[in-house]
């Protein structure tokens, strides 16, 4: 009995792996190392000290975690932010990873819970833009991760059900989003259904499910 259930569960998982044709793929953590850039930027609009900004708001909602500090949205995205953005950093092998997932014939896109101004100048800095089809941001839908709302969205927009996408990100409210929408986890330096510490490492997880 266990052996025809455990074969009964290979074979969906190799049939949903073959069905891959989308990666959605969180910003912060994940394609840039921004945290720096966030803390200087909170710490500019309400004061609040590294522990406070580690354990409440990073990986939130940015709309939410505005309302909460009393920012102006505007204010904070256009002047306050891009005063700190000599903190962002491409994170290695970003470039050569989305390159490859393309000519793999993947559809792309980004999924984070920044604002859409702030996500654009982000994008656009590193020239990151040309290699998604869809970019949806805390703007876009009404809730943010954890919450699938933006998974959905985002695999609506390209085109895709959600079992056919691969969701990646860095934070609990990543894995937990795709997994509500239906989607393979593969969690950035933590759990997942699958675990990478290098983004060059993606390509080669995917390319694997395709083929098993």
């Amino acid at each position: 009995m266990e052996e025809r259930e455990e074969r009964a569960a290979k074979d969906t998982r190799q049939h949903r792996n073959k069905l891959i044709k989308a990666v959605l793929l969180d910003m912060d953590g994940v394609l840039v190392k921004s945290k720096e850039a966030w803390f200087r930027a909170f710490k500019e609009t309400a004061g609040v000290e590294r522990e406070t900004f580690d354990t409440r708001y990073w990986g939130r909602d940015l709309n939410k975690n505005l309302a909460e500090i009393g920012g102006d949205r505007v204010h904070f995205c256009e002047v306050v932010f891009p005063r700190h953005s000599d903190a962002v950093e491409i994170m290695g092998g970003v470039d050569e990873a989305l390159k490859q997932l393309r000519e793999a014939g993947l559809s792309l896109a980004v999924i984070t819970n920044t604002t859409e101004k702030c996500t654009r100048q982000i994008l656009s800095g590193f020239g990151l833009e040309r290699y998604f089809q869809t970019v949806v941001t805390s703007d876009t839908v009404s809730r943010g991760k954890p919450n699938p709302e933006m998974v959905i969205h985002a695999c609506n927009a390209l085109g895709v059900e959600p079992r056919e996408a691969v969701v990646v990100g860095d934070s609990e409210e990543d894995m937990s989003a795709g997994k509500s929408a239906g989607c393979y986890t593969v969690g950035f330096k933590i759990e997942g259904d699958d675990r990478i510490k290098d983004l060059r490492e993606l390509p080669q997880i995917i390319t694997a499910m395709r083929n098993e």
